[in-house]
């Protein structure tokens, strides 16, 4: 990549784990690029973390879910202010608010401005009023940046198609990418007893968990004590959209599913998988998959924007239908009674998919690449 000169950026998003866990290779290029280099988001447990990197951190106060008209356009007038105040002439936004207020605030303070669609989420998988109105704000706000990013293709042709945004702003890049000398081949199959399920991702209906648990329920019915289940990932504030701590016990407790709460280590999760499984109902690029594909571990998911991308149906894993617990079932039938080698040769193949079209390298170069259309 060339050097560019020193100029100022804002990376923005609405939880500050966001930008640790997918936007940490990014951060460090730019820097390396002689970018100066700010992080605008919420206080959270990985603030901390951020604060740590060679970067400029500032807190910002972002209503976590809903539409709020005094909340919203307080957002928009607080970024205004901090990309006027530190002079920032490029902004790079991820998730729903910053996309939609962040793209507003930049437009107002002559910056150039980046959105990325990392997933559609319940705004799309959802037809109400709330959904309405946040398709008419996309309308609005994404006549601003310069550029839009999309993390597949459907996602990009829905907002084509839905004149949400102009195609000659829309590009794709492979996700946030994932660090295959992290995520590295494992040791398959991994050394313990009893086959192990995983399941990597917040408590949300819309990921799936309640095919898994039929799922589950079944093969331990047919399968008893060969097989164990874990759903790895932390509990939603609202039951409507999915499981909270206090709704989370009472869910598995005639399952044999563990539920594990949120880890900062999923590597060692990983290592003791010998599926993971993600039936989401659609997805941006789901990070988990393609970590666990790294590690060369084979994948279950559904047959949806952002995961079947990444998944070759019976070459790296399964394919299925989306909200088909039975065929959720029988995929997981197949992969506990499959010859481990034949697992091993899955693994292997995901892994060499993922190095070949999701590295985080290649990820970095798409971003450079947009990047440099905007400062020439």
């Amino acid at each position: 990549m060339s050097e560019y000169h020193s100029t100022t950026v804002a990376l923005v998003s609405n939880t500050s784990w966001n930008i640790y866990n997918f936007r940490e290779a990014l951060i460090h290029e730019l820097i390396k690029q002689n970018w100066t280099v700010f992080v605008f988001a919420p206080e959270d447990s990985y603030s901390e973390s951020i604060r740590k990197w060679p970067i400029q951190f500032v807190p910002i106060n972002i209503a976590p879910k809903g539409i709020s008209p005094i909340q919203d356009a307080a957002l928009v007038l607080q970024l205004y202010r901090l990309y006027k105040k530190y002079n920032i002439q490029l902004a790079l936004h991820f998730t729903i608010k910053p996309n939609i207020y962040g793209a507003i605030a930049a437009a107002c303070a002559n910056t150039r401005s980046i959105n990325s669609v990392t997933g559609l989420g319940t705004v799309f998988l959802q037809k109400n009023s709330v959904s309405r109105i946040a398709k008419w704000l996309y309308k609005i706000a994404f006549q601003f940046p310069q550029i839009i990013v999309f993390q597949n293709d459907s996602d990009r042709k829905l907002f084509i198609s839905s004149n949400l945004v102009k195609a000659s702003k829309a590009f794709l890049i492979p996700g946030s990418g994932v660090d295959t000398n992290r995520f590295k081949l494992q040791q398959y199959p991994p050394k313990g007893g009893r086959f192990c399920f995983i399941l990597p991702a917040r408590l949300l209906w819309e990921k799936g968990i309640e095919e898994f648990k039929y799922a589950a329920i079944e093969l331990d019915k047919k399968y008893p004590q060969q097989a164990c289940f874990y759903i790895i990932g932390a509990p939603e504030s609202n039951e409507k959209f999915g499981l909270t701590v206090k709704s989370s016990a009472l869910w598995c407790q005639n399952a044999p599913i563990q539920l594990i709460p949120h880890t900062t280590n999923m590597l060692e999760w990983y290592a003791k998988a010998d599926i993971v499984v993600l039936p989401s109902y659609r997805e941006g690029t789901s990070k988990v998959l393609l970590e666990a594909a790294s590690c060369g571990i084979p994948i279950i998911t559904t047959q949806v924007p952002g995961c079947e991308e990444i998944v070759s149906h019976l070459k790296s894993g399964w394919v299925v239908t989306a909200k088909d617990s039975a065929a959720l079932f029988r995929a997981m039938e197949n992969a506990l009674q499959e010859d481990p080698i034949v697992l091993q040769k899955m693994g292997a193949a995901g892994r060499k998919h993922i190095q070949d079209s999701f590295s985080e390298s290649i990820v970095i170069q798409h971003y450079f690449a947009l990047i440099q259309r905007l400062i020439q």
